[in-house]
């Protein structure tokens, strides 16, 4: 198994494979906004709150807190992600 494939089951093992891009996609557009506009507590929350909506779905603060932490982490991997996501889908 690649480094890839292990890296996508860590971060897909936080909430599931379905909304993962979803939640990649809201980190990364609302990380524009600097710490001081839209704190990682609110960020986390804005997350939380759409997924769950969107995906009908009970995934707790701390379920979403760790997987921003671990996107954060793993950033140019999740710009990747997010271009092969975008790729697969058109």
């Amino acid at each position: 198994m690649s480094d890839s494939n292990k890296l996508f089951e860590v971060l897909a093992s936080c909430i599931g494979p379905t909304p993962l891009p979803y939640v990649c996609r809201m980190y990364m557009d609302l990380s524009i906004l600097p710490p001081s506009v839209l704190s990682s507590d609110s960020r986390a929350q804005i997350i939380q709150t759409a997924v769950n909506e969107r995906f009908e779905s009970q995934f707790t603060i701390v379920q979403i807190r760790t997987l921003t932490n671990l996107i954060a982490m793993n950033i140019s991997f999740v710009k990747n992600f997010i271009k092969n996501a975008h790729v697969s889908q058109v």
